[in-house]
C-alpha cells in the first residue's frame, strides 16, 4: 500500500496514517496516531502485491501473533492485527529514537563501550524469544532501534518462524540479509538460536570496525563468503581494539552452529566480563547520555561520552576523538583510565592501607602539584602563541582562518613526526582509506554526497592528501554516495571567506546559489564550535558535482563528543 500524502488515510476506522518511515521486504511501515487512544504508533501495511497470496498473509499474520506473544523491554511491542478490506496491517509500538544502520552509516563505527551495551541489550531480547521457541532469522542493524535513554529496542520478527513450526517457505530458500547471515541459512538448512547469535556476532564487528566483514557483487556471492571463510578479528581490523572482544566475535560466528556460545545468556555473561572499562563509573553512565532523537536529514551526535585516551590511546580510537566521560578506549599502551579503580573502589583500597594520610603524603601531593605547574608553563612557552592547526582540506588558510582561542592549549603540530595525509587516499572505496588512515594514528569522520562518481569512492580529505597530521587528530573524508542530482551547479567557485566564518552564516550565503548543494562535517578542532575550518572544494575551485562541504569545528580536540559525523547530502 503506498499512502498519497495529501489524502488522508485511516484504516479500520481506528489509525490515521501519517508519512512513511521505512520499507521492508514485505510492505511499508508508517507513523499514525491511534484516534481510539490518541497515541502515536508505527503501522506495517502488508505490499499490495502480496496481498492476493494466501503465503504471504498468512506469513504477515504470523508475525503479529509471534511478536505479540514477546513482551521484554528489549522487544518492539506489537498492539494489534486486523485488515481493512484488501489491505492487511500491523500495529507497533513507536521507538522514539533511530536505527543502529543510521547510527554507523553517519558515525562509521562506535565505541566499544557502547557496542558491548548494544549487543548485550540485543542478547536479552533474542533470549526471551529463544526461550518462547522463536528465532528472530534477520538481526543486522536496521532491525536495532536505539532510544534517547541508550535502550535497545529488536524489531520485526516479520521472518521469525516460531520453533517446530512448518515452514512457509520452500526448501532452499534463503532469508535473512545477506551480510549477517549465517552459515547454515546461507546453506538453506534449518535454524537456530544459534543462528542468531552468529548474525549478533557479526553485528558486533560491524559496531566494532565500521564495516561488515565480507562483501560481494551479488547477496547470493556474500552469502556464500559466510559458508567458508573465517570473520577476521576486529583488532585486525581497528588496530587498538581490546582482544578481548576478538574472542567473542570469534565464538559467536563459529562456522558449526554448536561451536557457538550455548545460548543468548551466555554469549551476554562473556560481554560484561569483557567490557572496555567495566568499572563502577563506566556502568553508571547511560548508553543514550549524547543521543540525539533523529528526524529526517538529521545527524547522529556522539552515542556516549568517553574520557580523553592518552595520545597512544587517541592514535589508534577511529571515529572516536576523545570526548569526555567515563571510558578510554584501550590500546598497546593502556591508558589510566583502564589502570585506575572507581572511586569507590579507591576508597574501600585505602581504608584496607591504613589511610596513609599523613604529612609525607601531603609533601608528595605539593610536590607533584608544582611539578605539574612548571611542565605546563614550559608547555606554553615552548608551544609560542603561532602554532597553528594543521592545514584545511585543500584550502589555503588566510588571515581569516581561525586560530585557538587563548584559553584552549594549543595542539601538537604535524611536524613533530612529519605524518602527512597519504597521497592516494582519493578515489579509494571508503573502508579501504579508513583502514589507511587508522593505520597512522588517526581518527576518521566522513560525510556522504550525491555524485556521479561510483558509490562509497573518496572525493576528498580534510586536511588535503600531503597536508600535516597528527596523531589522535581528526580526518574528514567526502565520499560519494552516488545517485547524482537532475541539476547540479557545476560551475561555482568556492569563494573566499567562508573560512573562519559561523557554519550557518557560511551555509546562508551558498544556499541562494542555483543548482548548489550545500552540507557539512563536523570535527574536532581547537577552533570555536560551529566555526568553519576548511572547505571542500578547497576556495578556489570549481564544485564539480554541484555541492560543497563545510567543514565544522566541534570545539575542543578533546572534546569531540560534540556535533555529528557528518551532515549528509
Amino acid at each position: 500500500m503506498s499512502v498519497d500524502s495529501s489524502a488522508v488515510v485511516r484504516l479500520a476506522q481506528r489509525y490515521t496514517l501519517r508519512e512513511r518511515i521505512a520499507i521492508g521486504g514485505m510492505g511499508e511501515v508508517h507513523l499514525a496516531t491511534d484516534e481510539r487512544l490518541g497515541r502515536t504508533v508505527a503501522v506495517k501495511v502488508l505490499a499490495p502485491e502480496f496481498a492476493d497470496s494466501p503465503d504471504f498473509v498468512e506469513r504477515f499474520r504470523r508475525e503479529a501473533l509471534t511478536a505479540a506473544a514477546l513482551a521484554h523491554p528489549n522487544i518492539a511491542q506489537v498492539y494489534d492485527y486486523d485488515v481493512d478490506g484488501s489491505s492487511h496491517f500491523i500495529v507497533m509500538e513507536h521507538v522514539d529514537g533511530t536505527d543502529l544502520a543510521r547510527l554507523l552509516r553517519e558515525r562509521g563505527r562506535i565505541t566499544p563501550v557502547d557496542a558491548v551495551r548494544i549487543a548485550e541489550q540485543v542478547c536479552s531480547a533474542l533470549g526471551v524469544a529463544h526461550r518462547a521457541g522463536v528465532v528472530h532469522r534477520d538481526i543486522k542493524p536496521g532491525n536495532v532501534m536505539v532510544r534517547p535513554d541508550g535502550t535497545v529496542k529488536v524489531t520485526d520478527f516479520g521472518i521469525a518462524q516460531a520453533l517446530g513450526q512448518a515452514s512457509l517457505t520452500d526448501t532452499g530458500t534463503v532469508m535473512g540479509t545477506a551480510a549477517y547471515i549465517s552459515p547454515e541459512q546461507a546453506r538453506g538448512a534449518t535454524t537456530s538460536p544459534a543462528s542468531d547469535l552468529y548474525s549478533l556476532g557479526i553485528l558486533l564487528f560491524h559496531m566494532l570496525t565500521g564495516a561488515v566483514p565480507f562483501d560481494g557483487d551479488t547477496p547470493v556471492a556474500i552469502a556464500m563468503r559466510h559458508l567458508d571463510e573465517p570473520v577476521p578479528s576486529p583488532s585486525s581490523c581497528v588496530p587498538g581494539l581490546p582482544d578481548d572482544l576478538d574472542e567473542v566475535v570469534a565464538r559467536a560466528t563459529a562456522k558449526a552452529p554448536g561451536d557457538r556460545y550455548p545460548d543468548a545468556a551466555a554469549m551476554a555473561q562473556a560481554l560484561r566480563r569483557r567490557e572496555p572499562g567495566a568499572d563502577a563509573a563506566t556502568r553508571a553512565l547511560p548508553l543514550g547520555a549524547a543521543t540525539s532523537v533523529l528526524g529526517v536529514g538529521a545527524s547522529t551526535a556522539a552515542l556516549s561520552a568517553v574520557d580523553a585516551p592518552s595520545p597512544a590511546a587517541r592514535a589508534t580510537a577511529a571515529f572516536q576523538a576523545a570526548p569526555s566521560g567515563a571510558e578510554a578506549v584501550r590500546s598497546a599502551a593502556t591508558p589510566a583510565a583502564d589502570r585506575t579503580p572507581a572511586p569507590g573502589l579507591r576508597r574501600s583500597t585505602n581504608e584496607r592501607r591504613g589511610r596513609r594520610t599523613g604529612p609525607s603524603a601531603i609533601v608528595w601531593v605539593l610536590v607533584v602539584v608544582v611539578l605539574a605547574l612548571v611542565a605546563a608553563l614550559v608547555f606554553v612557552l615552548l608551544s609560542g602563541p603561532d602554532r597553528a592547526t594543521p592545514g584545511a582540506s585543500g584550502t589555503n588558510r588566510s588571515a581569516s582562518s581561525p586560530t585557538p582561542a587563548p584559553s584552549t592549549p594549543p595542539t601538537t603540530t604535524a611536524d613533530a613526526d612529519g605524518s602527512t595525509v597519504p597521497s592516494g587516499i582519493v578515489g579509494q572505496p571508503r573502508e579501504a582509506a579508513v583502514k589507511e588512515l587508522i593505520s597512522n594514528g588517526v581518527n576518521v569522520r566522513w560525510v556522504l554526497v550525491r555524485s556521479t562518481s561510483p558509490e562509497g569512492e573518496v572525493l576528498g580529505t580534510f586536511p588535503a592528501e600531503g597536508e600535516p597530521m597528527t596523531p589522535g587528530q581528526t580526518v574528514a573524508l567526502v565520499v560519494s554516495r552516488a545517485h547524482a542530482p537532475d541539476e547540479a551547479n557545476t560551475s561555482f567557485v568556492v569563494p573566499q571567506g567562508l573560512v573562519g566564518s559561523d557554519a550557518k552564516q557560511a551555509a546562508s550565503l551558498l544556499e541562494p546559489e542555483k543548482g548548489l548543494r550545500v552540507t557539512r562535517v563536523t570535527i574536532a578542532s581547537d577552533a570555536a564550535e560551529g566555526q568553519v575550518v576548511g572547505t571542500w572544494p578547497a576556495v578556489g575551485a570549481p564544485t564539480s558535482d554541484g555541492v560543497v562541504v563545510l567543514v565544522v569545528s566541534g570545539g575542543s580536540a578533546d572534546d569531540d563528543s560534540k556535533g555529528d559525523t557528518g551532515k549528509n547530502d
